[in-house]
């Protein structure tokens, strides 16, 4: 198992497509891969696979801390990411995390 963060996150038409993602396990230091663009199936496999994903909130006094992210369904049976409800701000969605820039290189 292991452990990722995310930090920025791309939209279309409403719908999140894809995240930007970071491994985070030991034992080369806190950050042993480089980011990656993800699309949201594969954070989906990854947390069915046991792996633990969070998401990386920047706080106004500087800090920052992160929430879990789970796996949510939709009514239409639609499957997608979302951090752990229970006790969050509405203001910690995935809807409001950075945006990937989405212009070509």
């Amino acid at each position: 198992m292991n452990t990722y963060i995310i930090g920025a996150a791309r939209h279309e038409n409403g719908k999140l497509v894809e995240v930007a993602i970071q491994c985070t396990d030991e034992p080369e230091g806190p950050y042993l891969y480089e980011c990656e663009e993800a699309e949201v199936s594969e954070v989906i496999r990854r947390i069915r696979s046991g792996d633990k994903v969070a998401a990386l909130w920047r706080l106004p006094a500087g800090g920052s801390t992160t929430l879990p992210v789970e796996i949510v369904t939709f009514s239409n049976g639609e499957e997608s990411i979302e951090v752990v409800e229970p006790g969050q701000f509405e203001g910690y969605r995935m809807e409001k995390l950075p945006r990937l820039d989405t212009s070509v290189a």
